[in-house]
């Protein structure tokens, strides 16, 4: 480099090197934006899915307060007709058991009566 001073090349290196470095990122630059933006459509296209199958699951669990409260009420309609048949149960078990004392009662008497037949 003759005739050229020194300090004009080490600038005019440094000013190529730097139009290099910004031409190579604004080369990247433009290529990961292109990237990203493929990216970012894939990504949006699987987002989309999520949120139709979500919708989907809502709508799915839209009716179940519904069915939740109708078994609430036949369960609850259950035990009051067991808690009615344990009622009639006892009742029907005090029945047997005051016939069961009344009959014991007389056939004792029929047993005391036999006796007193026989002597």
């Amino acid at each position: 480099m003759d005739g050229i001073p020194e300090n004009t090349t080490g600038q005019f290196l440094i000013n190529y090197e730097q139009c290099l470095t910004e031409s190579l990122i604004a080369i990247q630059w433009r290529y990961m934006k292109e990237e990203f933006s493929e990216l970012i459509k894939y990504l949006d296209g699987k987002f989309t899915q999520i949120d139709e199958r979500f919708d989907d699951v809502d709508e799915r669990f839209n009716g179940v307060d519904e069915r939740f409260n109708s078994v609430d009420e036949r369960l609850n309609d259950v035990e009051n007709e067991v808690k009615s048949l344990r009622e009639d149960f006892d009742d029907l078990q005090s029945s047997v058991d005051a016939y069961a004392k009344k009959a014991d009662t007389y056939f004792q008497e029929m047993v005391a009566l036999s006796h007193k037949v026989n002597q």
